[in-house]
């Protein structure tokens, strides 16, 4: 059952379809918008012919994981994505797929991410161009953070 609706690994996972994590879009990175052209209006960004237009917008916003899981980077025409880019998306979406099918993100291919323990020293998953397992390094503020606020 192909169809627009499952046209990602991991929208055919919730699906209950069969999920092929090597299929990702193959279409080229959108170019940046062209100079003059594009969501200025209303920002205080200068406009018109010949004025100076901001760079394109670089690095994570929020919610910009959704796009990452869902491995629908070409919509979001606002970034220039690289193959990089690409890469990341087809790494996050095998490790849900994965987790959506078994309860493990673990799989072929994958670094492994370690199950957030004490024993493990509390190891989290920095999901990137190289991938890998990394220690909490924010743990002890949280559990202060905790602990003052449910000491009242």
């Amino acid at each position: 059952m192909e169809d627009a609706l499952h046209e990602t690994p991991l929208l055919r996972a919730f699906a209950g379809l069969d999920a092929g994590v090597d299929r990702m879009p193959g279409e080229p990175a959108p170019a940046a918008p062209a100079a003059g052209r594009g969501g200025t209006a209303g920002t205080g960004a200068p406009s018109g012919p010949g004025a100076q237009q901001p760079p394109a917008p670089r690095g994570a916003s929020h919610s910009a994981e959704i796009q990452y899981a869902m491995g629908n980077l070409d919509l979001d025409k606002r970034y220039t994505w690289e193959p990089a880019d690409y890469e990341v998306s087809k790494t996050m979406q095998a490790y849900f797929v994965n987790f959506i099918k078994t309860g493990n993100p673990n799989g072929p291919g994958l670094p492994n991410w370690p199950a957030y323990r004490a024993d493990n020293n509390y190891q989290r998953m920095r999901i990137d161009v190289k991938s890998q397992a990394e220690l909490e390094g924010d743990r002890d503020r949280y559990l202060a953070l905790e602990a003052a606020t449910t000491a009242r």
